[in-house]
């Protein structure tokens, strides 16, 4: 299943050995069912050779499935720690979704930038920065925001968020906020998936798996990938949602 990714990784992988002046890579995510535009990203990052390299490795490593939670090499190894390994899976996730325009994507502010949130505490630490600097997704320059309430999430919905396990006590009421302004959920908890969340990062036997409630993301209007669908486990929301 790994290798339905195959001919989309050189496109999105190019752009990380671009040189500071290269024009912007578009890269098409297109495939007989899922129809978004095509997406751009500058490529540019402020790592070094070695960083870009070494966020390079870990694209390929994650969109074909195949990421390892083990030292590639003892020089890198503080890169290939999980929570850096989801960062560029959240990453790539907009790379395979289509957004539907609703009103989070109608805002003012929406209208120069695509927005990460992440509400709860920040596994990514600056890593996620890094990996999305310069990055573009529909004409819109990615950016991070980080959420200290449900207030805020609701002034100012993001576009993705991820729920971070020290907010699932009060799940029911993010999950309603989502669901009200079609924001892509992200999780990394069990059973985030059976209870609404849309992806879910999970880590077994030392790699990072991706669960999809394809029936959430149906619900809020979001079109995900078929590449993207046939590399995770499909799950269901419970009756009680």
């Amino acid at each position: 299943m790994h290798y339905a990714l195959e001919s989309t990784i050189p496109r999105i992988v190019d752009s990380l050995d671009s040189q500071p002046t290269a024009a912007p890579v578009s890269v098409s995510m297109r495939s007989t069912n899922f129809s978004c535009r095509q997406r751009q990203g500058t490529g540019l990052s402020p790592l070094s050779g070695f960083g870009r390299r070494m966020i390079r490795t870990l694209i390929i490593l994650a969109v074909s499935g195949l990421i390892v939670l083990t030292t590639l090499a003892s020089a890198a190894s503080d890169l290939f720690d999980q929570n850096k390994v989801k960062a560029v899976f959240v990453y790539n996730l907009t790379k395979f979704v289509c957004w539907p325009r609703t009103t989070a994507n109608r805002q003012p502010e929406s209208a120069n930038h695509f927005t990460i949130g992440i509400f709860g505490h920040d596994v990514f630490n600056v890593f996620l920065e890094h990996v999305v600097r310069g990055e573009v997704i529909d004409g819109r320059l990615i950016r991070v925001r980080r959420y200290v309430s449900l207030d805020e999430i609701e002034k100012a919905p993001c576009q993705l968020l991820f729920v971070s396990t020290t907010q699932m006590r009060i799940w029911s009421r993010i999950r309603d906020i989502a669901r009200q302004h079609r924001i892509f959920t992200v999780g990394d908890t069990d059973g985030f998936g059976q209870h609404g969340g849309i992806a879910n990062l999970l880590t077994s036997a030392q790699k990072i798996a991706i669960e999809i409630n394809i029936e959430e993301a149906k619900r809020n209007g979001f079109e995900i990938s078929s590449k993207l669908l046939k590399l995770a486990r499909i799950v269901g929301s419970r009756k009680e949602e």
